[in-house]
Order: C-alpha cells, then sequence, then structure tokens
C-alpha cells in the first residue's frame, strides 16, 4: 500500500489500468477527481473505490481543489510481473524479473512473425 499526497492542479498519474493487479483508493484527506470508464466523479474523504483488473479498473485521479489531497492506494501485487495499458496514449509498460520496458502499442502481428 502506498500514500499520496496530490498538490491542487495535478495528477498523479495518466489514465491507465493494471492487467492483472487489482488497485483500492482511500481518500483520506481533501477531495480528489476520478476519472474511470464511467466517466469522472469527486470523491472526498471515506470514500472507497475498487478499480479490478484489465479495462474496467481503467482510472485517473487529480486533484481540481486549491487544498491538498491525500489518499492510500492498496494492491494485490503481481508475483512474476505485470503490465500497464494507458489508453489515451497507446503506451503500455510491462515489467517481470530482470525485465521492464514502456513503449507504444503498435499493429498486431502473429504468433511466429520474426521467429526462426
Amino acid at each position: 500500500m502506498s500514500i499520496y499526497e496530490i498538490e491542487p492542479g495535478n495528477s498523479s498519474w495518466p489514465y491507465h489500468f493494471e492487467v492483472n493487479e487489482e488497485e483500492w483508493l482511500i481518500v483520506i484527506e481533501g477531495e480528489v477527481t476520478l476519472r474511470t470508464p464511467d466517466g469522472e466523479s469527486v470523491l472526498r474523504a471515506g470514500d472507497v473505490v475498487c478499480f479490478p483488473a484489465g479495462v474496467t479498473g481503467a482510472h485517473a485521479v487529480s486533484n481540481h481543489t486549491d487544498a491538498p489531497a491525500r489518499y492510500a492506494m492498496p494492491s494485490t501485487e503481481a508475483r512474476y510481473g505485470g503490465a500497464t495499458v494507458y489508453p489515451d496514449s497507446g503506451k503500455v509498460g510491462i515489467g517481470g524479473p530482470g525485465f521492464r520496458h514502456r513503449g507504444r502499442l503498435g499493429e498486431p502481428v502473429e504468433y511466429w512473425e520474426g521467429e526462426p
């Protein structure tokens, strides 16, 4: 679990979803604007939201107020690696033991393409 403080006018990260991790958001202090596939909503201290793995768990957190906001983000941990997709920019991040890469989603390819 991580605790975040977000200053007025800032966002914590781009709109994204985790491929194989569930995340939660617990507002501790202040007010944040949450973007999900269902649109935007305002969350206040005490509000709790779950982001399941996959597209339905896409989210971004912003602070549109004039005061800092604090929240906790407990999450499951992908034991052997994970992937994050950023739908707005077409980026993907993948990682596992000894490997980390962030790049752009591209054209789909056949399984054996480029293999001997």
